[in-house]
């Protein structure tokens, strides 16, 4: 099909509607590459999943995939030996939140054991659950910028994980052997726990903590 029947049908305004609904920028890029098929084995396989996805959203709920990121790059960067920074962990917990999610999904929506033509793509989905708890507490330096606050706030009250807003970057830095560091994240439990309890001790004035969310007073 050449580009001016495209034109005609006005296909690439359709493809951006379609990239409203998109959760991710990878998502929405894959639907603006989007092309008209011509096999009609691939047509009609096609058809079935979506058939098949209206039936599902007529049995139940939606499923909903706010969370997904890209961490293509991260995942390469560990390949090489390198570490993560509490943003791009944070990042990966995110989309191991959304696979858990959207695994039980399909497990509420198959009381009756029936399989679809979406089954086989949810059987693909392997959550890692135990990876969601790996972080146990993310700690922020005050002086860190207003953006970079947001965003731990916010990531850490969407999962779950308590945040300290503590001190400043130098001392975080020091704290890791190293020279400035404007977050860290602490993976085991009983020292996260124990840092909490510290930090708890302090007065208002010295340290912010919120958890779930909520500031505590």
């Amino acid at each position: 099909m050449n580009q001016k029947v495209y034109h005609t049908l006005e296909y690439y305004k359709i493809l951006e509607r379609l990239a409203d609904y998109a959760s991710c920028e990878e998502a929405k890029d894959r639907c603006h590459k989007l092309v008209p098929l011509t096999d009609p084995a691939e047509i009609a396989h096609l058809q079935e999943t979506t058939a098949d996805a209206l039936s599902r959203l007529y049995r139940g709920s939606g499923i909903s995939f706010s969370g997904v990121h890209n961490v293509n790059a991260s995942l390469k960067r560990l390949d090489i030996g390198g570490t993560l920074n509490t943003t791009e962990l944070l990042m990966i917990c995110s989309l191991l939140e959304v696979a858990k999610r959207v695994k039980a999904y399909d497990r509420s929506d198959r009381n009756d054991e029936k399989t679809d033509s979406l089954s086989p793509l949810f059987s693909q989905i392997q959550p890692l659950s135990p990876l969601l708890d790996e972080i146990r507490l993310v700690i922020i330096a005050d002086d860190a910028s207003d953006r970079t606050k947001k965003g731990f706030k916010d990531s850490c009250s969407f999962y779950g994980v308590p945040l300290v807003i503590y001190k400043d970057k130098e001392t975080l830095g020091h704290s890791m052997g190293k020279q400035f560091r404007a977050s860290l994240a602490i993976l085991d439990t009983g020292f996260a726990d124990s840092l909490l309890k510290k930090c708890r001790e302090l007065s208002d004035s010295q340290v912010e903590i919120i958890e779930g969310g909520n500031a505590d007073a």
